[in-house]
Order: C-alpha cells, then sequence, then structure tokens
C-alpha cells in the first residue's frame, strides 16, 4: 500500500512534467476546448475548456474539416469575444480558416504535427475570366466582358509552431522554413523540378522528426 501511495504522487508531481517533455507529433493528445489564440495553442492550454459530446458539427471532405452547427457556433460565440484560433475536440486540433460553408467557420484538422504543421483542405476560389464577344458572322473580336467563376482548389499550409505564421506549402516556402537544418536545405537544393511534388510532403516529415518541438 505505501508503494502504491508513492507511485500516485510521483504521477501526480511528475506526470505534467514528463507530458511537457513530450514533442509534438500527429500523435500528441491535445486539451479539448476552444483557444482563442496561437499562443494558449502551443501551450496546450486553452482558455475555454469544452465537452465535445456537447458540441454539434459536420465533418466534410475527408473528414479533416470541421464545421460547427449553429446553435454550438452560437453557443461557443456566448463564450468569448472574437473570433476562435482554433478548436480541440476529441483531443484532436483544428485551425479555423477565414473559409465558411453557409456563413459557417471551417476548422481543418491539422494532418501534421510538429515545428513545421501541415494542413489541407478544399474550398471555393473565386476567379475573374475574361470573355471575348466576337462577329458571328465574321468572326472578328468586338469586345470582351469579365466574369467570376468559382473553382474548387486544394489548398495546403504549413504553420510554424514556434511563430504561428502560416503559408502555402510548397517548395519556396518549405525551403525558407528549413534553412536551419543545413542537411536538409542541401537536399532541397539538389531536388529536381520533376522530384518536388513527389518528395516535398516527405521532405517535411524529415524535418520535423529531426527538429522536434515541445509544448511551451
Amino acid at each position: 500500500m505505501r508503494i502504491f501511495q508513492l507511485f500516485l504522487v510521483f504521477i501526480s508531481f511528475f506526470g505534467p512534467l514528463i507530458a511537457q517533455n513530450e514533442p509534438l507529433t500527429s500523435n500528441f493528445l491535445f486539451t479539448d476546448g476552444l483557444y482563442t489564440n496561437f499562443s494558449e495553442f502551443s501551450s496546450n492550454k486553452p482558455s475555454i475548456l469544452i465537452d465535445p459530446s456537447k458540441l454539434k458539427y459536420d465533418l466534410i471532405g475527408e473528414e479533416n474539416v470541421l464545421i460547427l452547427k449553429p446553435e454550438s457556433e452560437a453557443m461557443l460565440d456566448s463564450l468569448v469575444s472574437g473570433t476562435p484560433w482554433g478548436i480541440c475536440i476529441g483531443q484532436v486540433p483544428y485551425i479555423r480558416t477565414d473559409d465558411k460553408q453557409d456563413n459557417r467557420l471551417y476548422y481543418v484538422k491539422l494532418h501534421v504535427v510538429g515545428k513545421l504543421s501541415y494542413f489541407y483542405y478544399k474550398a471555393f476560389r473565386e476567379k475573374e475570366v475574361t470573355m471575348f464577344v466576337h462577329n458571328p458572322y465574321t468572326g472578328e473580336r468586338i469586345g470582351k466582358k469579365s466574369i467570376t467563376n468559382r473553382d474548387l482548389v486544394f489548398i495546403q499550409r504549413l504553420l510554424h509552431f514556434q511563430t504561428g505564421e502560416t503559408i502555402d506549402f510548397n517548395y519556396d516556402n518549405l525551403k525558407a522554413w528549413t534553412t536551419d537544418d543545413k542537411g536538409l536545405s542541401k537536399s532541397l537544393d539538389e531536388m529536381k523540378p520533376e522530384e518536388r511534388e513527389g518528395k516535398l510532403f516527405k521532405t517535411l516529415l524529415i524535418y520535423n522528426d529531426r527538429n522536434p518541438v515541445y509544448a511551451k
């Protein structure tokens, strides 16, 4: 009994310290709640704790986009002023984006968690297209007009876990954010353009493995 009591004391005192020293990976269990800013998220301390069972939401795409039901969105709005940074449900983190469906915000799952975290989703983007008007008899161009199309595009983003900055996931941006790893930078420099699409994601994973980051 005495040994068991000492074990409980050890866990209660050192357990949180052990958790803090665990590197952040895609298997890291974040605290369920509403994160009002990046600082709360990077320290894994949401300012508003929530019971996921009381939230209603839809998972769309490949179940990596979470959209709160209107009643749940209204409930969270009553708890925080301003727009949340992100949300964690079932210990899975979702980052807020500026995209919406029926005026409801997209929260996108962090597919890769590490020093350079990665998330992706599909959303509609408006694109202006120029249409030319031709004479139906001669085929001569007689005018033009601009129309706006809505295209469904594939979006890939990186989140820097030390600054909170987000940028598009592409070769140039990954190269700029991995200059602190000279070996990896050299590999990126030597990567042929036709190899980039197939190797870029794997390079991101290698970088995170070699450059662990921890909750603040």
